[in-house]
C-alpha cells in the first residue's frame, strides 16, 4: 500500500513540476508576443502618421507656391479696382494655405499621440499577460495544496 502511495505522490510531484515548467514557458511566450505586437502597433501608427504628415506638407507646399505665383501674376496684369479685388482674392487664398499648414501640424501632433497610445497599449497588454500567468500559477499552487489534503 505504501509503495502505491509513494508512486502516486511521485507522479503528482512530477506532474506539478511539468505544469510549472509549462506555465513558465507560457508566461515567457506571452511576454514576448505582447512586447512584439505592441512594438509593431507603435511603429505602424508612427509610420502612418509620418507618411500622412509628409504628404499633406508636400501638397500644401505645392499648392501654396502655385497660389502665390498666380496671385503675383494677376496683380501685375490687372489695373484699377479689379487689381485690388484680385489681390484680395490672392490674400484669401494664401490665408487658406496657411490654415492648411496649421492643420498639417495638428495632424503630425495627432500621429505622435497615436504612437504614445500604441506604446501604452503594448505595456498594458504585457501587464495583462503577466497577470494571467500569475493567476495560472496561483491556481496550480492551490490545486497542489488540495492534492496534499
Amino acid at each position: 500500500m505504501s509503495i502505491v502511495a509513494g508512486v502516486l505522490a511521485g507522479a503528482s510531484f512530477l506532474g506539478s513540476k511539468r505544469a510549472d515548467k509549462q506555465a513558465s514557458e507560457a508566461d515567457r511566450e506571452a511576454d514576448i508576443m505582447a512586447e512584439y505586437q505592441g512594438e509593431i502597433n507603435a511603429q505602424q501608427a508612427l509610420s502612418d502618421a509620418s507618411v500622412n504628415a509628409y504628404n499633406m506638407t508636400r501638397d500644401f507646399g505645392r499648392q501654396s507656391s502655385g497660389n502665390q505665383a498666380m496671385a503675383g501674376a494677376m496683380n501685375k496684369s490687372a489695373t484699377g479696382g479689379s487689381a485690388q479685388a484680385i489681390q484680395a482674392e490672392g490674400q484669401r487664398t494664401l490665408d487658406r494655405d496657411v490654415e492648411r499648414g496649421y492643420e498639417t501640424a495638428e495632424m503630425i501632433g495627432e500621429g505622435e499621440r497615436l504612437g504614445v497610445t500604441a506604446r501604452r497599449s503594448a505595456t498594458e497588454s504585457r501587464a495583462n499577460a503577466r497577470k494571467s500567468s500569475t493567476n495560472t500559477k496561483g491556481l496550480l499552487l492551490a490545486s497542489r495544496m488540495f492534492e496534499g489534503v
